[in-house]
């Protein structure tokens, strides 16, 4: 399971997650889409804390 509430993270001044809420069962499944920049790998990379 896991669940995110009110992640953020900022690059210098830039914002580059805010306020990210979220709660994944086992079994689900989710898939992030999105322009260059906008935070996917990020997000992926708190997720698996690398």
């Amino acid at each position: 399971m896991i669940y995110l509430q009110n992640l953020h993270k900022q690059f210098g001044p830039k914002i580059i997650l805010k306020n990210v809420n979220f709660h994944l069962r086992p079994g689900e499944r989710v898939g992030l889409v999105g322009e260059n920049g906008t935070g996917k790998t990020t997000l992926f990379r708190i997720i698996m804390k690398t």
